[in-house]
């Protein structure tokens, strides 16, 4: 009944011997409110373990202001406590240092069920989930149970989750899901950890936090987010804005500490952080205009200690004084702008580095700025692709994506999976990177199951394609691929590695390859006329050079072919004494294959394919060489441009998001590197740089980008050897240099001599450095790469909430109004001056009054005094 108390009698239900109550069903509901339930003196058990029927909760509340103190509730099949059905004002637990019991007010939770504890629904708001404990036992120091997860809150908003430890979990330890504002505080709880922060209490494959299609959430402050089998947090889908990550420790994940997929959090630019003194306990960066900074030290790559706070100016500049020695001996820190959105983690200073000063151009104090990047779908053709998870290849902006239907080699085909069946996850694949303007490469290896269901048993030599019945079997699968993706994929190569004699099942021999080449393209033109038809060879281009460059001297392929492919790097470097010579050699290797190709009638592109270093600590082929993280990302820099100035698309082995800086450095010459082409700038360098190379680009606006580096050994942390540029010919010009790998730009002190643009004290590093220099009148700072634009609004169609999103090129006032079908304001969602950058905002299809419109087409309209632009949305209630 509304406004009972049940309590234990401590001298029942001892505290130091908990007793057991073991249920056969479900206990009633609790549907009428007010109620208290009390073993916070006591030592109660409820155990569902024996409960037959499916799906029982613990206690289920759909109720106002009930509160559950003190109880042991272990092993139902569903959550130990579910509030649902609008259930208001509830309190779930405690303070822990109140009362006998075991762990208080607060409430321990076991189970194999679905989650220790859900919320659900709308309305299922402002109730206070304390002090418990969740897949844990009462030491806190031990994974108890598998809950899916700790804490699930499934559209419900306004609730606070505060100074629990929850562990015990398979997927995530807290979700935040289902409502476009959930506004649903986590703070103060121990995730994934125990509360010494050292010992795992999570399994391999969690999430600490996971935030799915929900804005406005606070995590922070004082969480403590570790050991986490994947990411500490992670945020998920465009519709996740605003929500703000503060104070907390986050260390020890197994990826990254913050994840966003998607566009989570309007995909804000992490910090750059420029100079630092870890003794002195001071840093200096910059990161979004007017934003919160906030700055950790960690042992590695995530956010352990937090440091303090500080503020950046209208130009995105922060300086952070601790006043004493930093904590930890790396440093990172988070952007929080004035939404509420949150950045991820910026990239960490250089292990083993006590100090830095971070320059270009050597004496130069103009300001650095953080170089904003692209997703996919907002970028013109870079010629960079990869090839992993849908969700961060729209993320990192690349305009390439190799797949297959049928796994590329041996070890990775599924023997019981139809080779004419293609999934509906496949299928949408397709069609949503299409969608995104990323340009699809399917590689049609063929295994012939339905003749070898148990895998191929020939000896390593053996050669596909001899026998006409192979050939046939093989033109039937080809037939049935293009068919059924047609346009949504341009490209299609014949075959995967031929050249691969150590899996037989690769493996065709050059004679029966020309065979094969000439029986498949009409093939697939027939199919698909647009089709590029791709050949490759290249294992390993270090080893089997003989072959490619007997594929290459084949007039019969190459005048049938539209795309060469090759796969030259899998961790060659200059640090590798075995292969350096090759590493040097390369764009004269490539230059021949070239020659050849285009010698026997190839008129086509080239693609560099499965180009990549593994990183220390990652899985990596056996043998393979491995480099720090840093390092990996310098190479893999280098040759992203080395293969754009020799002509040749790249696609790039990884990195997922994991790998912080290596993927970092790839979304920032996605962007950079969107709509050029190489070209042939005059340069002449002067330095005592050993080995500079440089390659020159044009863009579609008149831009001139000149890449450098020293071509040596990398290391974590280079500062740099000056060096004069002369540019001839390009004095009525500006310059802007951008760092490639920590992502920002300057803009660069420039002479002119004789006519000649001349910079001086610029710091050739052993990663590229990149030169932008346009026209005084096209001002390359403008390549911020923002413009001005007014983007689709999404959801489209919607009915409740929607997001726009809108650039500005340049600080301007603007106004964003809202009219319906017959021209008449609905109301005005932005009227004045605001900074140069993205920015995003909801309409929650409310007037000026704040009343609701009717369903219904409507416009929204952005208007500067240099740009207008309507678009149309849909609102359905």
């Amino acid at each position: 009944v509304s406004g009972d108390s049940i309590t234990f009698d401590p001298s029942v239900f001892p505290p130091s011997a908990p007793d057991t109550i073991f249920l056969t069903s479900e206990l009633p509901h609790i549907l009428q409110g007010n109620l208290v339930i009390d073993a916070s003196d006591a030592g109660v058990i409820l155990d569902g373990s024996n409960i037959t029927t499916p799906e029982a909760y613990g206690l289920s509340i759909s109720s106002n202001n009930n509160i559950i103190r003190g109880l042991q509730i272990l092993y139902f099949s569903q959550a130990g406590i579910g509030l649902s059905g609008g259930a208001q004002y509830n309190t779930i637990g405690g303070d822990r240092d109140i009362g006998e019991g075991p762990l208080g007010q607060g409430n321990l939770i076991i189970g194999d069920g679905t989650f220790g504890i859900g919320l659900w629904g709308n309305g299922t708001s402002f109730n206070t989930i304390q002090g418990n404990f969740i897949g844990t036992d009462v030491s806190g120091t031990v994974a108890q149970g598998s809950f899916s997860g700790g804490i699930f809150s499934g559209g419900a908003d306004y609730n606070l989750f505060e100074d629990n430890l929850i562990g015990g979990y398979l997927d995530n330890g807290v979700n935040l899901g289902g409502v476009s504002e959930g506004h649903n505080t986590v703070r103060g709880n121990y995730i994934g950890t125990d509360t010494s922060g050292m010992i795992q209490i999570a399994y391999s494959n969690s999430y600490g936090v996971s935030i799915d299609r929900s804005g406005y959430n606070v995590i922070g402050p004082d969480n403590v987010i570790a050991h986490n089998g994947l990411s500490g947090i992670i945020i998920q889908g465009k519709r996740s804005v605003g929500n703000s990550i503060t104070q907390n420790s986050i260390h020890d994940n197994g990826l990254l500490g913050i994840e966003f997929w998607y566009g989570a959090n309007n995909q804000l630019a992490a910090p750059v952080l420029f100079d630092f003194d870890m003794q002195a306990g001071t840093v200096t960066g910059v990161a979004y205009a007017n934003c919160t900074v906030e700055v950790f030290s960690d042992k590695v790559d995530q956010g352990e200690i937090y440091e303090g706070r500080t503020t950046a100016d209208k130009a995105g500049i922060f300086s952070f004084n601790k006043g004493a020695p930093f904590t930890r001996s790396r440093l990172t820190a988070t952007a929080t702008d004035t939404n509420g959105n949150t950045s991820q983690f910026s990239l960490y200073t250089p292990p083993d580095t006590p100090s830095r000063t971070m320059s270009i151009q050597e004496g130069n104090n103009l300001p650095k700025t953080q170089l904003q990047t692209k997703l996919s779908e907002e970028l013109a053709d870079n010629r960079i692709g990869g090839g992993a998870e849908l969700w961060w290849v729209n993320d990192m902006g690349v305009k390439r994506f190799r797949m297959s239907f049928n796994g590329i080699e041996e070890d990775l085909v599924v023997w019981d999976k139809s080779e004419f069946e293609v999934t509906q996850d496949l299928d949408n694949w397709a069609t949503s990177l299409a969608a995104l303007g990323i340009k699809i490469h399917m590689t049609l290896s063929f295994w012939d199951k339905a003749n070898h269901p148990g895998g191929w048993t020939e000896p390593a030599g053996y050669s596909r394609f001899q026998t006409e019945e192979e050939i046939d079997r093989y033109l039937e699968f080809v037939k049935f691929i293009v068919n059924h993706f047609k346009d949504r994929v341009e490209y299609y190569e014949l075959w995967n590695e031929p050249d691969n004699g150590g899996f037989p099942i690769q493996h065709i021999k050059i004679p029966d390859l020309i065979t094969l080449v000439e029986r498949t393209v009409p093939v697939i033109k027939d199919e698909y006329p647009e089709a590029k038809v791709m050949v490759s060879a290249g294992a390993n281009l270090i080893y089997q050079l003989d072959y490619m460059f007997d594929m290459v001297n084949q007039e019969r392929i190459m005048s049938l072919v539209d795309v060469v492919c090759w796969h030259p790097f899998y961790g060659q470097s200059p640090a590798d004494e075995e292969s350096k010579d090759y590493y040097y050699q390369y764009p004269s290797i490539v230059q021949n294959i070239k020659n050849t190709a285009y010698a026997n009638g190839f008129r086509g592109e080239y693609f560099a394919d499965e180009v990549g270093w593994a990183v220390e600590g990652w899985p990596h082929p056996p043998g393979q060489k491995t480099y720090s993280e840093i390092q990996a990302a310098k190479y893999r820099a280098r040759q992203i441009l080395t293969h754009l100035g020799l002509d040749v698309t790249i696609s790039l082995n990884g990195p997922a998001p994991y790998y912080v800086t290596n993927y970092a450095v790839i979304r920032n010459l996605c962007t950079l590197m969107a709509g050029t082409s190489p070209d042939s700038v005059s340069v002449e360098i002067q330095s005592e740089a050993d080995s500079i190379r440089i390659y020159s680009f044009s863009s579609t606006s008149g831009e001139k980008l000149i890449a450098l580096w020293s071509d040596g050994v990398a290391v974590d942390d280079d500062p740099g050897v000056p060096a004069t540029l002369i540019l001839p010919g390009l004095s009525n010009r500006t310059v802007t240099g951008i760092d490639v790998l920590n992502g920002f730009q300057q803009e660069m002190i420039t002479e002119i001599e004789n006519g000649n643009l001349v910079i001086r004290n610029l710091m050739v590093k052993d990663y590229p450095i990149i030169i932008s220099s346009a026209s005084i009148a096209t001002n390359v700072t403008d390549r911020n790469p923002f413009t001005f634009a007014l983007l689709q609004n999404y959801p489209n169609p919607f009915n409740s909430q929607t997001t726009i999103t809108y650039e500005l090129k340049k600080n301007a006032h603007m106004s964003l109004k809202i009219y319906n079908i017959l021209g008449q304001s609905a109301t005005t969602l932005v009227d004045e001056k605001q900074f140069e950058g993205r920015h995003s905002l909801q309409w929650n299809g409310k007037d000026q009054k704040g009343r609701d419109v009717v369903s219904g087409l409507y416009f929204y309209k952005m208007e500067t005094t240099d740009f207008v632009k309507v678009r149309k949305m849909l609102l359905i209630r």
